[in-house]
């Protein structure tokens, strides 16, 4: 449960590199309830910060400094606004859309940083936090898939190669963050401790004679050869044996070697565990120094989240299983063991995902959670080309996939996919009469142009976050895709009520006049509707154009009744717990009935 409350004042400390304290920022809101103080567990917990602000929202501050014959004063930024009659000391603060850290800096006359602070932004959404986290990982388990079925041949290093700055430092962790700390990694780690591999093995120990032994070939050998030893007395059942047999002077070896079958837990694939675990741990470590050598505060959330998987990975690693495990001579990646074992089979497969995700770098990352950022709105967009990528996988086939979302730099992988940025994937969709060209496309352009039987758009230049077109196989090249339907999607993570994307519903004429308030205003409702409008009416070919947001009712209309294709409407697609999502299943099902109506009314 969340240790947190809402305050209706906060005061956040300026400090220096040394750790002085150079001031104090008061803060108020302007509304109440949307600040709040998190105890200082619950902000080590998420690595966020103790005061929080709520996105769309404005604070007034004031700023007291501890010296007050400096003439110190608040940086501004985006969002800061210092007072037109108290510049130095008062002023507020407008979070607009911006989630994630918000950075202050407290500099003197010449504008050189002499302390800094920072407040948390929250997203409106109670599920914030963990929609963020499902998204990531989601992003990152999907990444590391497609790489593991590359094509390129890719040597897998044995140290993997950490990058050099820190903003590659951030496209890694986030990566492998989604590996090391996902439930499936945590929970193949716990099973493997609890139900082990292990094997019997051979040890020698040397035994005192007169404690008895155990006859066996290997000991009878030793008592009539082995040197020292010792007389046996005349009273002794065994003197009368051996003299029995023509030894006239009998004795036995004072020690015996022994053989005994122990149970251990120290076999090659254990061994491959610890190793694992320890190269993860160093990585880790690696990835802090490099952060800290920077002493940039836009580094201090990044930093925070390495540190704390790896202490979480090196209490595992010093757990007394472990102990007793020596290090590797080789790493056994062949064994039966290693693939099939439960709990094994899964830390064979994060580790051969972390060897490439180490090496994979992306760009558009920059947008979700560069310098401590937490922009859902950007995230919900890249993990919705995933999902649908994902439902598209089912319907078509889609060839060298792993080729057309990654690019090779030099020793480097890249993810395309980045905000702005064309993006396409295309494959093909098996049918017997009908087969299907299909080309999914992230940010494509739309240009206008004039002839009616062109791809483009007959207004204003459009750009949908997402497309899909298809085509009738039977046309090649230019010519058949000219013949394509188009389908566009919009990403909206801000909205996850359905009144909020497309307005209320109205049983009477519409208020217009409250409509033109509300936009004026800046709160109209119906922006989205318009833009779908924009999109089905403008761009050439276009049978349907659809918001997709995290919420829980779809809804669409139709130019024709009972139409099989919808010409506007609304999907719900959201992140669930343990990797469900929510609302898959209804768009994969809207993609499949799609897919077949086209089948059956573009090739008649």
């Amino acid at each position: 449960m969340e240790q947190a409350y809402f305050v209706e004042e906060a005061a956040v400390p300026f400090l220096s590199r040394e750790g002085q304290r150079l001031g104090i920022l008061i803060i108020l809101p302007t509304r109440t309830d949307t600040l709040m103080e998190l105890s200082a567990a619950e902000a080590k917990q998420h690595g966020e910060e103790p005061i929080q602000f709520f996105e769309g929202c404005t604070y007034e501050y004031h700023l007291t400094l501890i010296d007050t014959a400096t003439n110190y004063r608040l940086r501004q930024s985006g969002g800061i606004i210092p007072s037109k009659r108290h510049p130095q000391q008062m002023g507020r603060i407008d979070t607009r859309t911006q989630t994630g850290l918000f950075p202050l800096i407290l500099e003197d006359a010449d504008g050189t940083p002499v302390a800094t602070a920072a407040v948390e932004v929250r997203s409106r959404k109670i599920n914030y936090r963990t929609d963020y986290q499902h998204m990531l990982n989601d992003i990152g388990a999907k990444c590391s898939d497609l790489l593991l079925d590359m094509r390129t041949p890719m040597q897998t290093r044995m140290q993997p190669t950490m990058g050099e700055d820190p903003e590659t430092i951030q496209h890694q962790f986030a990566f492998l963050r989604s590996i090391l700390d996902s439930r499936e990694f945590q929970e193949a780690l716990q099973r493997l401790i609890a139900m082990p591999h292990r094997r019997l093995q051979a040890e020698e120990t040397e035994r005192d004679i007169r404690r008895g032994v155990r006859p066996s070939h290997q000991t009878l050998r030793q008592i009539a050869s082995r040197n020292p030893r010792l007389p046996v007395p005349p009273s002794h059942p065994v003197a009368a044996r051996m003299m029995g047999l023509g030894i006239a002077h009998p004795s036995v070896p004072a020690m015996v070697t022994m053989t005994q079958q122990r149970d251990t837990v120290d076999t090659p694939e254990n061994r491959f565990v610890k190793h694992a675990l320890t190269v993860y741990v160093d990585f880790l470590a690696r990835m802090e120094r490099a952060l800290h050598a920077t002493n940039q505060t836009t580094y201090k959330r990044l930093t925070t989240e390495v540190t704390r998987l790896r202490e979480g990975l090196a209490e595992t690693l010093s757990r007394d299983f472990f102990r007793d495990i020596s290090a590797p001579t080789v790493l056994p990646l062949g064994s039966p063991v290693l693939q099939r074992k439960a709990g094994y089979r899964e830390m064979l497969q994060a580790w051969l995902k972390f060897q490439l995700a180490a090496s994979l770098s992306w760009e558009g990352g920059e947008d979700v959670f560069g310098a401590g950022k937490r922009d859902m709105a950007v995230l919900y967009e890249y993990w919705l080309f995933f999902q649908l990528l994902d439902v598209l996988q089912e319907q078509f086939a889609l060839p060298h996939l792993s080729e057309q979302v990654f690019h090779r730099d030099e020793n480097r992988l890249g993810l395309r996919l980045k905000r702005g940025s064309q993006l396409e994937i295309r494959g093909t969709y098996a049918h017997d009469t009908c087969p299907l060209e299909m080309r999914f496309s992230y940010n494509r352009t739309f240009a206008y142009t004039a002839d009616p039987d062109r791809m483009g758009s007959w207004t204003r230049n459009m750009q949908p976050d997402y497309t899909l077109s298809m085509w009738p196989a039977a046309g090649e090249g230019a010519e058949g895709e000219a013949r394509s339907v188009h389908l566009h999607f919009d990403a909206k993570y801000r909205a996850d009520q359905i009144e909020e994307v497309f307005g209320a519903d109205q049983d009477g004429p519409e208020d217009l006049q409250a409509e033109r308030q509300a936009e004026r205003a800046g709160t109209y409702k119906r922006a989205d509707l318009l833009k779908m409008h924009a999109y089905r009416d403008a761009i050439l070919h276009t049978k349907g154009a659809y918001v997709l947001y995290p919420g829980t009712v779809d809804v669409t209309w139709s130019l024709e009744q009972g139409a099989v294709l919808p010409s506007i409407g609304a999907l719900a697609i959201r992140p669930g717990a343990d990797g469900e999502v929510q609302g898959r299943q209804s768009l994969s099902d809207f993609l499949s009935a799609v897919v077949e109506h086209l089948v059956q009314t573009r090739c008649t």
